[in-house]
């Protein structure tokens, strides 16, 4: 009987290693390679005759030890085998703790790699008896969690209205039963903290230091959670530390987020930075926010120019929405439609500068009363997708706790 073998590794080389030496294996085959997270998943799920999963270190954009999690509860006859550069006691420890199987180094001699594959196999078939023991199907697995929607948003040039909207949206998506996260990514002048008055102790810098550790329980403590229900995640206190927050975090806590709430939001600032760069790559709608006016459109050109010319989005794959529109503007939606490149969003939201003045300096949001406003923000906000589907608390772990306290609830 062959054992298939997927290798979940997204350097070359160290799969091509790897890969040489199952070949070298008798009886064993490679299943096939998978270079993220979110393909090992994919993978698992499709191809119910795997025996082994070798999972390396460095995979994303989810986390490799919350993958582990995810497959042990979603297929728990698979076992995963982590790869890593350390097999110490502790990364063991670890590895052990998520569901993993055992440890193997990048570079284990063939005897190695087979003694810790031969262990996770037999492993595998005492649970495949236990199950089918039991009355359960062993290849059967859980349907695939889906992925939440997420939404970049970011702006033109400073002052059009970028966080307001952000804020916005997620309290309405909210407002409607949805899990939503709301994440500051404009790491320098971010200042999402400020519009809802919040104080919390902890913001995406700390997910930068968590390193190789980050994981669910680490975004987890790092949140802060709105009375309004909306979870944030706050942009570095100190403008300077925006440079600890490489695209590696942003997409490890993206990845992270997106298995976890109905719909993420990012703030994106108006800057290109790695981390608003993966935020943008990665939406599944990049929105450039402008106002009615010559130098912001020009500024949402030259933004959706540089995300095509660096290979992050194309063009046509991003869009403007018009922010502070008013009926007397010079420039109205069908002029500014030919201004720029990505396409204008049929909708628009209105100058609302008195209704938005006070909650901006009380920092509260949810005392803006004005109709027509409040109207333009649940159009946006179907326009964007975010209220389509129904919050499902059996597919989706969802974080409790006021400040963001490690309290997520597993399926």
């Amino acid at each position: 009987m062959t054992i298939r073998v997927l290798l979940g590794i997204e350097d070359r080389a160290v799969a091509a290693a790897l890969g040489g030496l199952v070949d070298e294996l008798p009886g064993h085959e490679v299943a096939g390679v998978r270079a993220s997270s979110d393909d090992v998943a994919a993978a698992a799920a499709a191809e119910p005759g795997l025996d082994v999963v070798l999972l390396h270190r460095d995979l994303g954009p989810l986390a490799p030890l919350e993958v582990v999690r995810d497959l042990a509860v979603r297929h728990p006859h698979l076992p995963v085998v982590l790869v890593t550069e350390d097999t110490g006691v502790e990364a063991f420890a670890a590895a052990m703790a998520a569901g993993a199987r055992g440890v193997v180094s990048t570079r284990p001699t063939l005897s190695e790699l087979e003694d810790r594959i031969r262990q996770a196999v037999e492993w595998s078939r005492a649970m495949r008896r236990h199950l089918t023991t039991a009355g359960a199907d062993p290849g059967e697995s859980l349907p695939p969690r889906r992925q939440g929607r997420l939404v970049t948003l970011c702006g033109a040039k400073g002052g059009v209205g970028t966080t307001t909207l952000a804020i916005h949206l997620a309290l309405a998506t909210a407002a409607t039963g949805r899990s939503v996260c709301l994440i500051d990514m404009d790491l320098q002048k971010g200042d999402v903290a400020g519009y809802l008055d919040v104080r919390h102790r902890h913001s995406v810098s700390d997910l930068a230091a968590a390193g190789d550790g980050l994981d669910g329980g680490v975004v987890a403590d790092a949140l802060y959670v709105h009375p309004a229900g909306p979870h944030v995640l706050l942009g570095p206190g100190q403008g300077e530390d925006a440079e600890e927050i490489s695209a590696r975090v942003s997409r490890s806590v993206l990845g992270i987020a997106r298995a976890r709430y109905d719909v993420v939001l990012v703030d994106g600032g108006a800057y290109v930075t790695e981390a608003a760069a993966v935020a943008v790559e990665l939406a599944d709608e990049a929105v450039i926010v402008a106002t009615p006016d010559v130098p912001a459109l020009r500024g949402a050109a030259r933004l959706a120019g540089i995300w095509a010319r660096l290979a992050i989005r194309k063009e046509e794959d991003a869009s403007v929405l018009l922010a502070k529109h008013d009926r007397r503007n010079e420039i109205q939606p069908d002029l500014a439609r030919k201004m720029v490149g990505p396409p204008v969003r049929a909708v628009t939201v209105p100058a609302a500068f008195r209704a938005l003045e006070e909650a901006a300096n009380t920092g509260s949001p949810l005392t803006v009363k004005q109709t027509a406003f409040r109207k333009a923000i649940g159009s946006v906000a179907a326009d964007l997708g975010l209220l389509s589907g129904e919050p499902d608390e059996d597919e989706r772990e969802t974080p409790g706790g006021r400040g963001g306290g490690r309290s997520w609830k597993r399926p």
